[in-house]
């Protein structure tokens, strides 16, 4: 079967997570960055808040995390 999953883009972490993936893109936005993440043949929104800097590229652990 195939199905759709949305998952909050804040809710997608990329610290401690056992999902490996790939930043993909960088939107830095003021107070916040938008992440593109690569997992195998999937792209996830990410939203992390504050100004940290992210190359793309940077091999990452991805989770999902509750606020």
């Amino acid at each position: 079967y195939e199905f759709v999953m949305g998952i909050r883009p804040e809710f997608v972490g990329i610290h401690k997570g056992y999902i490996k993936g790939e930043i993909y893109g960088v939107l830095p936005t003021g107070m916040e960055v938008t992440l593109k993440l690569r997992v195998d043949d999937y792209l996830l929104t990410s939203v992390i808040f504050g100004g940290v800097t992210h190359r793309i590229g940077k091999k990452v652990n991805i989770q999902m995390i509750q606020i």
